[in-house]
């Protein structure tokens, strides 16, 4: 089910931050760009936050990412890409881990909890689940 929102009603419901946000995007792609309101919760592999379209954005109230492996020797990262597909935010906070095994330090991704942004998609290394709370808008 499909509840549609004015963007009227979606600003006055928002918070400052909220308003900001939705007034550059009504600006930039005009106030009859497609929305849909989008609740995820699960895991991030194979999901469609992964792939890029040129007519698809997310605009996230709030998105939280987890890592539930364990300590890996290789980078644990999160990139998140605008709508020409560029990078434009890459996030590392990482906690080291020493390997009893291997004698040597790996890294442990630690959870995000983001607000109030847009995106196309992302990418993750190590990083499992998410909860995206926002819209899919249609560009």
């Amino acid at each position: 089910m499909n509840f549609h929102q004015t963007p009227e009603e979606i600003i006055k419901n928002a918070d400052a931050e909220q308003r900001i946000l939705w007034n550059m995007i009504f600006l930039r792609w005009g106030d009859k760009i497609g929305l849909q309101q989008l609740f995820f919760q699960g895991a991030a592999a194979a999901t469609e936050f992964l792939v890029y379209s040129a007519n698809k954005l997310y605009l996230c109230l709030s998105i939280e990412i987890g890592c539930t492996v364990t300590a890996a020797a290789g980078n644990t990262f999160l990139q998140f890409f605008n709508q020409a597909n560029a990078a434009f935010l890459n996030m590392g906070n990482l906690s080291l881990a020493w390997n009893v095994t291997t004698a040597a330090f790996n890294t442990v991704g630690n959870n995000y909890n983001l607000k109030n942004f847009y995106f196309s998609r992302f990418t993750i290394a190590t990083y499992t689940q998410i909860r995206f709370i926002g819209y899919r808008l249609s560009i």
